[in-house]
């Protein structure tokens, strides 16, 4: 037990000593793609449990995926975009599927050659459930922090809250907000 812990604080300390001397500092115009796995939570709704969107006393932990894009404004000031898909299996095992597709802005401080992404996304998103589809509005904010192995490569972790709303002018008894907390793994590419 005790060598695999000593390895693995050599490995990581490697890494974060290797980064340290190759960091470099963002410039105007720099552009950030990004690739996010994990998991997503299903922490409850507000106002309608009639609601055609699944609530959380329905839902089990899912997953979820995206592909981003970013480019810097300003050397701490991001803007771009991300599509994603997430899924939560219901407690009847049917499929509930989200694909959103958003417009972000990032404000990110940088300590050597860590990142600190504060994310503001607003955008729709897809849903489907048996039957049911639906486009509904859709904001998130997230925060995260990225390790840069190097000039170009970065890895790091991300979590938020996603606000969904299900808004019905014939129906409002049904309208609702969802709210979804993902967990992400990152992996990012800066040139």
């Amino acid at each position: 037990m005790n060598k695999k812990f000593v390895m693995i604080f050599i490995i990581i300390s490697l890494v974060f000593s290797l980064s340290a001397m190759t960091s470099e500092s963002y410039e105007k115009d720099d552009t950030i793609f990004g690739l996010s796995l994990g998991t997503s939570f299903n922490i409850g709704t507000a106002w309608s449990d009639q609601s055609n969107y699944t609530n959380a006393k329905k839902l089990y932990p899912g997953g979820n995926g995206s592909l981003s894009f970013m480019y810097l404004i300003l050397p701490e000031l991001r803007i771009g975009g991300e599509v994603g898909y997430f899924f939560n299996y219901t407690k009847k095992s049917s499929l509930f599927k989200q694909v959103p597709i958003t417009f972000n802005i990032a404000w990110g401080p940088r300590y050597k050659f860590i990142d600190f992404p504060l994310t503001l996304k607003i955008g729709i998103q897809y849903l489907s459930h048996n039957n049911y589809q639906y486009i509904a509005p859709m904001i998130n904010t997230s925060f995260g922090m990225d390790f840069y192995i190097n000039k170009n490569w970065g890895i790091g972790l991300e979590t938020g809250c996603s606000f969904v709303g299900e808004f019905y002018a014939k129906n409002p008894k049904a309208n609702n907000v969802n709210f979804m907390v993902p967990l992400t793994i990152n992996v990012k590419f800066r040139r």
